[in-house]
């Protein structure tokens, strides 16, 4: 069996959901005989070697690698080129994981934009080239939505660290909604718990039959 969709990104805020319904999605296309990857887009080809070298001289100040750092001067050189590194990390990682073959069909745990609308909630300088990290795509894209104090409870319970403001969490829910809507993507509703009918909710959006 082929299929025209070969490529799905899960997109949404923190807490909306990704994670657990990229595996039950995983799991109803291999019964039907798709080969299926869940691919996490908070991996990095190089960008994370060059952070860990420079990162404490382009971002002075910063206390802690691991912790969101939220850009103070929007001109600065950090600002401007950590956006640039991550961009040309997540395209090459982006073709690296494409699919081999029509039976393949690879599910992306956030993508590209997602990325940099994280920069920009933290003010770095992205805005400038936009429209390019806008323009990527897959073949389907869906947006779990959820309200950023739903976002932060489940956070919470699941024993995450909470690492981002509401405002920030809100700049990203709107950013997503809208890139969805620029992409005739599907904006789904995950603020219930109803796990099986956001699933038939996307497969009824990927129409893989």
């Amino acid at each position: 069996m082929s299929s025209k969709v070969r490529t799905i990104s899960l997109l949404g805020i923190d807490g909306s959901g990704k994670s657990t319904l990229s595996k039950s999605l995983k799991e109803y296309l291999e019964k039907l005989n798709f080969k299926v990857t869940i691919v996490p887009f908070h991996h990095w080809l190089f960008a994370h070697e060059l952070k860990t070298f420079f990162g404490k001289s382009i971002d002075r100040g910063r206390k802690s690698m691991d912790v969101p750092y939220r850009q103070k001067n929007y001109f600065s050189l950090s600002s401007i080129l950590k956006p640039i590194i991550a961009f040309i990390d997540n395209v090459f990682f982006y073709i690296s994981k494409f699919p081999k073959d029509d039976n393949h069909i690879i599910i992306f745990d956030r993508f590209i934009c997602s990325t940099q609308i994280k920069f920009r909630a933290l003010n770095y300088n992205n805005v400038w080239f936009k429209k390019l990290w806008t323009s990527f795509k897959t073949d389907k894209i869906l947006v779990f939505d959820v309200p950023e104090k739903i976002s932060v409870i489940r956070q919470i319970k699941r024993g995450d660290p909470y690492l981002y403001s509401l405002s920030e969490l809100k700049y990203e829910r709107e950013e997503y909604i809208s890139y969805s809507k620029a992409h005739s993507g599907l904006i789904i509703d995950t603020s219930t718990n109803d796990k099986e009918s956001v699933l038939q909710k996307v497969i009824k959006e990927i129409n893989i039959i």
